[in-house]
């Protein structure tokens, strides 16, 4: 089944009030997929689903992105396909939703 919509995810780096809060990194990415698994990131070894009550969830994307991945890569990969298709004629919208890093 084929569908217009895409949906695209970059995992961010951890803000330094989690760091400083020593929080944990609950994010895995599967290598070769577009999936994610929240609740199963290296750090998420032991007693998550007794301690808050939570447990793996994995979920699947058109894209798939690190924390080291840079602007311009999500661009081409995800955006500029869309901008082309505008240019020719083709409805296209993109929503971008983010929290603010700190610095």
């Amino acid at each position: 089944m084929s569908t217009s919509v895409k949906v695209a995810v970059r995992v961010r780096p951890m803000a330094t009030q989690e760091l400083l809060a020593s929080s944990r990194d609950c994010i895995e990415l599967i290598p070769g997929t577009q999936q994610i698994v929240v609740g199963g990131g290296p750090s998420c070894q032991v007693g998550l689903d007794t301690v808050y009550n939570f447990s793996k969830k994995s979920y699947t994307f058109d894209h798939v992105f690190e924390q080291t991945c840079g602007q311009e890569a999500i661009y081409q990969q995800s955006v500029a396909p869309l901008v082309d298709l505008f240019l020719n004629g083709f409805n296209a919208t993109i929503l971008a939703y983010g929290q603010v890093r700190d610095i």
